[in-house]
């Protein structure tokens, strides 16, 4: 059954990540299959997400229960500067340390990239770097594979594909 998973996950990764390229002439890659797999009729609404996920399980941005805003300073400067702007994909309730450890320890680790790879370190909330919206992009889709396939349980991260790198593993 995990083995099923791994395969549907590994088809709905290549499938969206390929839906994204500008270059759409080349076919997308073919998943890997370690082992062979006898298929049986599968229901997503069914699956269970396996209790040894061979993705790492990572923080999908739930929403705060919390909203109130910390009063710790920002990283970047030393003051709090108020709530972050411009959050299209993670909950708004969410405070700048909370976005700022997100950030840091999904995306960024997950891409082996810094935030000016994706921000204008002038003006974060700015949508200037088209980076920026195919991060959104990329975002969205894993929350979606994971309510999806994972009952809402984060299995599906940054790090799944790209492996701390800029593009995503097997590219």
């Amino acid at each position: 059954m995990q083995t099923v998973i791994r395969t549907v996950l590994a088809v709905a990764l290549v499938a969206a990540c390929s839906s994204n390229k500008q270059d759409k002439q080349q076919p997308p890659p073919a998943p890997v299959v370690p082992e062979p797999v006898v298929v049986a009729p599968l229901d997503a609404a069914t699956a269970v997400a396996p209790s040894d996920a061979a993705v790492a399980p990572t923080p999908d941005p739930p929403p705060d229960p919390d909203p109130t805003p910390s009063a710790d300073p920002d990283p970047r400067t030393g003051a709090n500067e108020g709530p972050p702007t411009n959050l299209e994909v993670l909950p708004k309730s969410w405070d700048r340390n909370k976005v700022t450890k997100y950030m840091k320890e999904q995306v960024s680790k997950g891409l082996g990239v810094k935030c000016k790879e994706c921000h204008d370190t002038d003006d974060f909330a700015s949508d200037a770097k088209e980076d920026k919206g195919e991060a959104r992009a990329m975002i969205k889709m894993q929350n979606d594979i994971n309510k999806r396939f994972f009952e809402g349980k984060s299995r599906v991260s940054c790090m799944t594909c790209h492996m701390g790198s800029k593009e995503p593993a097997g590219e």
